[in-house]
């Protein structure tokens, strides 16, 4: 009941966020959408593509799929931008929740006891726009799995009635980071669009 409260609230702060904000929208960074390669959980796995839209310039909703090392995993989610009030800055900081892969349990030499399990993940992150005029940007981000009692409880089975010793432990906190690709070509492209 929790993980379903936590979804809600995650999907639904973008919105809330939104209706609270005052600042004019500016037109520099309005419905894009960017496609993205990279490595970690909102690109669906270890490595994986991104796709990613902003039909507002603060909000944007995403779905990654990738190799999540035993199989396909994917993730879909939304992310919200802290803006500066310059817009055209290089750095723009964002937070972000997504429902997907979050962990993997992996037995090189027992191929059926492998597994993955699917949960909610929340995460902060930084955009690093590296050309002022160019919409494509690098994206870095710290993410917090939250992941179900299911996956310690067949941790534990395979631990302790199985005999399967294990080298890692899950890691509370992962990493991700990517570059995205926009459609449009530049920033002033895009605003003369929305200007037209």
């Amino acid at each position: 009941m929790k993980h379903l409260l936590l979804i809600i609230f995650l999907h639904s702060l973008p919105v809330f966020l939104n209706a609270q904000d005052t600042i004019q929208e500016s037109s520099s960074m309005k419905s894009e959408l960017f496609l993205g390669l990279g490595l970690g959980l909102d690109y669906g796995g270890t490595l994986g593509v991104n796709l990613t839209y902003f039909p507002h310039e603060r909000v944007g909703i995403f779905a990654g799929v990738g190799n999540a090392v035993s199989a396909v995993g994917y993730t879909i989610g939304s992310t919200y931008r802290l803006l500066p009030k310059k817009t055209e800055s290089k750095f723009i900081p964002y937070i972000e929740g997504m429902y997907g892969f979050n962990a993997a349990v992996i037995i090189h030499y027992k191929n059926k006891k492998n597994r993955q399990f699917y949960g909610p993940t929340i995460g902060i992150g930084l955009e690093y726009h590296h050309h002022p005029e160019n919409l494509n940007y690098w994206a870095f981000d710290i993410l917090l799995p939250i992941r179900s009692p299911e996956v310690k409880e067949y941790l534990d089975d395979l631990k302790n009635n199985q005999g399967i010793i294990f080298n890692h432990n899950l890691s509370p906190v992962l990493i991700s980071f990517g570059y995205r690709h926009s459609f449009n070509k530049s920033r002033k492209d895009h605003q003369a669009v929305h200007e037209i």
